[in-house]
């Protein structure tokens, strides 16, 4: 075995200490975890690499796109340019451009290329120089962790690599060829059903069930947070990761006849567009029956709004005989006092006294809910 000499030793030892510098600075740059990398809202993706030879020396490579990087030396982006490449005896490895557009120089130990606009899929090349060192005559590359989301596989010299594996680079080759296929469609969430419809009437006194809406990100493990455009539409969660359930519903049934609209919408990280769940209510009233008069009116509310304690005195017309039922009931549809149930009355002008107190009602917002001839009349009572 042909042993090293001391003027290699030598050289070997210089270059190892420039090396480290350049690591050194390296890992301080990644170690910020990208303060740079993330100016003024720039896109990027990165892969690290770890190469090493079987004496135990190890090198620390990053490679992947940027919106802000070029084909040369970027530094503020931690691409340096090395020192030249030492005595083939002295163990080493950089990445250098593996055609001529792209220009590192003497090579780096980051190299990242400009990101693609208007293009979501494509591959980039790179390639390694590498030197094993002294007579031991290979070294493997090692991919240390899952490849991140929008790399959707990398080859190195033809062999695809998942987390943890290694490719090896044996002589008399001394580069490794690097594929790297990126897929930059934003992720995405999927609905299902892509819209809601809750039917209510002016004769329900509950309100209608949840519905349960299914939540698909495009990757397993995407984090998504959701929001509702409107006060009435309750969700029971607003933040999630990976596939779930979101449970829908609504928190009223007091609503104008015809249809209210609003949204639910689901963002995803990595994308800026969210995913939009309409949410309906269809209001109907009960129809009359055919040639009974239209008339069914709550005609006054007085004193309004009325103090904690007093007597209302409420005036409503009825249009044919039959029975009448008078409630208030809270803007969730909510029971709060019967003031009359069931009771005959011919067609006219009516009057009703009621004691807020005996009825038991605090400060707040209600509704008088008249019903008569299968038709309702709402108007609103304030107790202050």
């Amino acid at each position: 075995m042909k042993s090293i000499s001391q003027k290699a030793m030598a050289q070997a030892s210089i270059v190892r200490g420039a090396c480290s510098c350049a690591m050194l600075i390296v890992t301080s740059f990644l170690m910020m975890n990208g303060s740079l990398l993330a100016q003024a809202g720039a896109k990027h993706m990165s892969i690290p690499l770890e190469v090493s030879n079987n004496r135990g020396n190890t090198t620390s490579l990053r490679i992947g796109v940027h919106t802000m990087a070029t084909k040369g030396i970027d530094e503020a982006l931690g691409e340096r340019e090395l020192p030249p490449v030492p005595p083939t005896e002295v163990y080493d490895v950089r990445l250098i451009g593996p055609d001529p557009d792209i220009i590192l120089g003497e090579g780096s130990l980051v190299d990242l290329r400009p990101w693609r606009s208007g293009t979501a899929v494509f591959s980039e090349r790179y390639r390694i120089l590498y030197q094993p060192g002294g007579t031991w005559p290979s070294v493997s590359v090692r991919l240390p962790e899952a490849l991140p989301h929008g790399i959707t596989q990398l080859r190195i010299n033809g062999k695809a690599l998942a987390a943890g594996d290694s490719a090896v680079g044996l002589p008399p080759s001394v580069t490794m060829d690097i594929v790297v296929d990126f897929d930059l469609t934003p992720p995405h969430v999927t609905v299902s059903p892509s819209s809601l419809v809750f039917p209510v009437s002016d004769s329900d006194t509950a309100l209608p069930p949840a519905r349960n809406v299914r939540i698909t990100p495009s990757m397993d493990d995407g984090s998504w947070r959701a929001s509702a455009s409107e006060d009435w539409i309750s969700l029971d969660r607003t933040a999630g990761t990976g596939e779930a359930d979101l449970s829908v519903g609504i928190t009223r049934i007091t609503f104008a006849e015809g249809r209210s609209s609003g949204t639910v919408e689901i963002h995803i990280v990595g994308n800026s567009e969210p995913t939009i769940l309409p949410v309906h209510v269809d209001m109907t009233t009960a129809m009359q029956p055919v040639g009974a008069p239209a008339t069914l009116s709550l005609r006054s509310v007085s004193p309004h709004p009325v103090d904690a304690g007093h007597t209302v005195r409420v005036e409503y017309e009825t249009g044919v005989p039959g029975a009448v039922t008078l409630n208030v009931i809270d803007i969730l549809g909510r029971l709060h006092a019967t003031l009359m149930l069931g009771a005959f009355h011919y067609p006219g002008i009516h009057t009703l006294h009621f004691s807020t107190a005996a009825s038991q009602l605090t400060p707040g917002l209600y509704l008088l809910r008249l019903v008569a001839h299968q038709r309702i009349r709402i108007s609103p009572l304030i107790v202050k």
